[in-house]
């Protein structure tokens, strides 16, 4: 995995990024020269700091496609993943607007495992139906099994169709959509979706840190998309990872359709069979 080990440099080359971005909005040229000297200016001083090893593609490269080339930056990360990732814990925190009503965040732990497609869910805050979900693909009849609340949480667990209209009517997305592999397909599709459309623009706005990790923040404008209400997308990529840990989406009138955030991620814990029983999860 591409996990840097030079976090402190990392955030020097961070803050200077930032810096170099407001000056160039300061310069008395034209806008096309100046967003053309922000990119050049973008990389100057990676060199001082990194060195790129022949079998990968350095930290240099990573961050140019970030300034200069979307598409290949989602690449490289899906590339990444596919390569490195087996499995993976952490929290889980989504917030969705649905029936035009804005949900309160939820915030998850789970476990997660790609191969077969396995995900345990344990809700910390905001619950709806249900406190626990176990969904193993093949597995339970294909089903979710969840514990649910309330008045039936005397219920040890019950299947529900992960697809079914009860789930839909509580999620933007199902279960089988979790995680960051699925993050990444969701965000080229917009990317490839509208990228010639009138208005599209994706491009690096800045910088931040989540989970005290570096990141860096891309913006996409899709103003005329046909094939998603989202007009504005912000993904916020891990500079150590270089996976996306975040990914907010806005409406053209600047309303939050949806946000999902990782945090305290831990990478190839080894996750077996036996990790996502309904047994070992009290389900």
């Amino acid at each position: 995995m591409s996990f840097c080990k030079y976090l402190n440099r990392y955030r020097v080359v961070l803050v200077l990024l930032s810096l170099l971005v407001m000056v160039s909005f300061t310069l008395a040229a034209p806008a096309e020269n100046a967003e053309s000297n922000t990119k050049n200016r973008l990389l100057d001083p990676i060199k001082k700091f990194f060195s790129a090893d022949k079998n990968e593609i350095s930290d240099e490269d990573f961050l140019e496609f970030a300034a200069n080339d979307y598409g290949k930056l989602l690449e490289v990360m899906k590339a990444n993943y596919d390569s490195s990732i087996k499995d993976y814990t952490g929290m889980f925190t989504k917030q969705e607007r649905l029936k035009n009503k804005l949900r309160k965040p939820q915030v998850i732990a789970f476990k997660f495992r790609n191969e077969p497609f396995s995900i345990f869910m344990q809700w910390k805050k905001n619950p709806g139906k249900a406190d626990r979900m176990l969904y193993v693909k093949g597995q339970n009849n294909n089903k979710m099994v969840v514990h649910p609340r309330g008045l039936l949480g005397f219920i040890r667990s019950v299947e529900r169709d992960p697809k079914g209209k009860d789930v839909l009517k509580t999620s933007l997305r199902t279960c089988d959509k979790f995680g960051i592999r699925n993050l990444l397909n969701r965000v080229t599709g917009l990317y490839k979706g509208n990228v010639q459309d009138k208005g599209f623009s994706a491009k690096y706005i800045g910088t931040e840190e989540i989970d005290k990790r570096p990141c860096i923040v891309l913006e996409t404008i899709m103003p005329n998309s046909k094939i998603s209400p989202t007009r504005r997308l912000i993904l916020v990529v891990d500079m150590e990872y270089r996976l996306p840990v975040s990914v907010t989406s806005l409406d053209g009138k600047g309303n939050l359709i949806s946000k999902y955030s990782y945090t305290g991620l831990n990478f190839n814990n080894g996750l077996k069979d036996k990790n996502f029983t309904k047994k070992a999860n009290k389900l």
